[in-house]
């Protein structure tokens, strides 16, 4: 695209790999105010509170993950190869990840799309049908492309027109996609009016469209509106240059126009993008033979017309034979099942910012920093607190964890945290899990600290009981890494607008509550610990096992 815009390129210098060029870091990585932890350390650190029960072991949605990317690099990879009309070598990508992920809608129409696109016209109709109740469904996209598959089979009775008109008048201006493939297909029945009505429409709404700009392109070519073919050609190739059939449009009205090198320049430009473009090599032929006297470039790109038409033909001859032809189809949920499955794998996102109106209590802080003990605190000063008693009380908690299992996946869960009642109590959150709760609501978190040297002993004789397995690392190496979460941990909170926090020292708290108490009762107020003095009665100092 760069070298087009010179009239002399310029010599090219090529990098094979920047793998060849040392760079300021070896593996890469920024080394800024916000990179806290090495990727080895985080890891570690990950594997310390896995051990100590306190967050889910990571590791086991790496299957998870793994298939997710696999999917995904699929799925894209045949989009690719559908941009470059290699349908048939796309078709088996798409059947594969619409098997592997039937809950996923735009895999399931994607592969409609392909089989299309490949002649399979009945199968194609067989997996919408199969996928989706076109009386009931909401999506106006599935029931153009139902629409579409069957006027392309050659069925354009008054019923499939109907549902045509009837599904258009449907749409709101803001539909573009839709009203997209409703011009499509009335370009595909010539009717030219109607497709330019509504493609203007869709540049109306949005004037980057690209594919509606092509698509007038052709339009205003066939009403024989070569000045706004031009431009509206021009239009799409300037905001995506990668664009053959605007490139060809763009030729079509430069040569009606008189202006012959520029037609020669969007046939060739067009032929760069698609070589076995027949049309273009045709309408050069006949630039050439016609109106530049170019009589060998004329016979090269008729010759090559003829050639590439050859596999063309070989394809229609297939397609037609395909056309009725039908496999074995995977059974997809409802659409209403998919719609579930979705929410399941990727909860959706798109009021994260907007504030919920919700306050949330959490008492947070590193495992074994005394966030137990201020959960009891709470309980007895009347806050209740949200646990499922999972977890029972054993020599290392004797009064119990008082833990809500179900939070550990609140980073891919946030719809947790919408359970009713759930304002009204108290919610044990690990310091590794704060930054995952949801971005919308409030929280007001109590913090609990404790020197990291007792952290680390409580924590170590914790996974010596329960037999777990920590990371390798030497109680200095520990405590360095637990320092930088714990710092990194507080600089989020300082930062973070919808976060209030107020720091309690455990040791402190042991030693003299009754100086701590009101500091609480101060920052969650009187109507969440109506009982405050009862909270005195919890603390017992001979609980804390680690630093005297």
């Amino acid at each position: 695209v760069l070298l087009d815009a010179f009239v002399e390129p310029p010599e090219i210098q090529w990098i094979d790999s920047w793998d060849d060029f040392a760079g300021e870091f070896d593996d890469g990585v920024h080394r800024g105010e916000e990179q806290a932890l090495a990727a080895e350390e985080a890891e570690d650190l990950i594997n310390q509170f896995v051990a100590l029960g306190y967050v889910d072991d990571p590791s086991g949605d790496k299957a998870e993950q793994f298939e997710a990317a696999e999917l995904e690099s699929k799925y894209n990879c045949g989009r690719s190869l559908m941009f470059s009309r290699r349908f048939d070598e796309a078709l088996p990508l798409f059947e594969e990840v619409a098997r592997r992920a039937t809950w996923e809608n735009r895999f399931v129409l994607q592969l409609a799309e392909c089989y299309r696109q490949c002649g399979y016209l009945r199968q194609a109709q067989r997996v919408l049908e199969s996928a989706f109740d076109l009386k009931e469904t909401k999506s106006k996209l599935v029931v153009l492309q139902w629409v579409e598959i069957q006027i392309e089979a050659g069925n354009t009775s008054s019923e499939v027109m109907a549902l045509l008109r009837k599904t258009e008048e449907s749409l709101g201006a803001r539909a573009t996609s839709a009203l997209s493939r409703v011009a499509r297909i009335y370009a595909g029945l010539r009717k030219w009016e109607d497709a330019r009505r509504v493609n203007e429409a869709v540049i109306k709404e949005d004037p980057a469209n690209v594919y509606a700009l092509q698509a007038l392109s052709r339009i205003y070519s066939r009403l024989d509106l070569n000045q706004e073919a031009a431009e509206a050609a021009l239009d799409a190739v300037g905001l995506v240059h990668r664009l053959p059939h605007a490139h060809m449009n763009l030729g079509v009205a430069m040569a009606r126009l008189g202006e012959f090198d520029r037609a020669e320049m969007a046939f060739l430009t067009a032929l760069k993008f698609s070589p076995g473009f027949v049309q273009v090599h045709r309408l050069l032929s006949s630039l050439y033979q016609n109106r530049m006297g170019k009589s060998e470039l004329a016979l090269k790109h008729r010759d090559l017309a003829k050639e590439y038409l050859g596999k063309v033909s070989e394809r229609k001859r297939d397609g037609r034979s395909r056309m009725d032809r039908v496999f074995d189809l995977p059974e997809f949920p409802t659409e209403e099942e998919r719609f579930e499955i979705l929410l399941k794998k990727r909860p959706d996102q798109t009021n994260k910012k907007r504030p919920s109106g919700k306050e949330f209590v959490l008492v947070s802080g590193l495992p074994r920093s005394g966030t137990s003990l201020m959960m009891q605190m709470l309980e007895a000063g009347g806050l209740t607190p949200k646990t499922d008693g999972e977890r029972v009380a054993d020599s290392d908690n004797p009064r119990g964890y008082y833990e809500w299992e179900a939070v550990k996946q609140v980073g891919k869960l946030p719809m947790i945290m919408d359970e009713p009642g759930l304002q009204g109590k108290a919610i044990k959150v690990i310091s590794m899990l704060l930054k995952d709760m949801p971005y919308q609501h409030r929280y007001k978190v109590i913090f609990m600290t404790r020197p990291v040297g007792e952290v680390v002993a409580s924590q170590r004789a914790m996974i010596e009981r329960l037999e777990s397995d920590g990371p390798e690392r030497s109680l200095k190496e520990l405590e360095a890494i637990l320092v930088a979460h714990r710092d990194a941990t507080h600089k989020w909170m300082s930062e973070n607008p919808r976060v209030e926090f107020l720091e309690v020292d455990y040791p402190e708290l042991v030693k003299a509550p009754g100086s701590v108490i009101p500091q609480i009762a101060g920052f969650l107020g009187g109507e969440r610990l109506p009982n405050s003095g009862a909270m005195l009665e919890v603390v017992d100092p001979s609980l804390k096992r680690q630093g005297g």
